[in-house]
């Protein structure tokens, strides 16, 4: 009964892979497909030359220089998030105020008749 289940699980892991390869395979088709119609517009739209010239740049560095700019806004955000948390620490906590002195009443003596 185990090796059943275990057999199932792996039929069910397979699909699962499977079905997240096509969509990789989809997902790469439509950029082919992208980067073949700027190519075409190119030559006469220069938004798609552009787009293509910072296409060909990152793809002969291999994306090095933007996972670097992600990086750097990755920390950036990180040092924000960081501040406001401490900027927000004073506002969240209860005030601790300084103790009160108190007085206590003077007593009273009654003599009752």
């Amino acid at each position: 009964m185990k090796a059943v289940d275990q057999l199932k699980n792996a039929m069910s892991d397979l699909q699962r892979r499977r079905s997240t390869l096509r969509k990789g395979v989809a997902m790469f088709d439509a950029l082919q497909c992208e980067i073949v119609n700027l190519r075409q517009r190119s030559h006469a739209d220069g938004d798609a030359r552009r787009k293509l010239e910072r296409l060909d740049a990152l793809m002969k560095n291999g994306g090095q220089d933007l996972v670097e700019r992600i990086v750097r806004q990755a920390g950036q955000a990180e040092r924000c998030m960081k501040k406001i948390g401490e900027d927000l620490l004073p506002v969240t906590e209860p005030a601790k105020a300084a103790p009160r002195e108190t007085q206590q009443g003077a007593k009273f003596r009654r003599t009752f008749v």
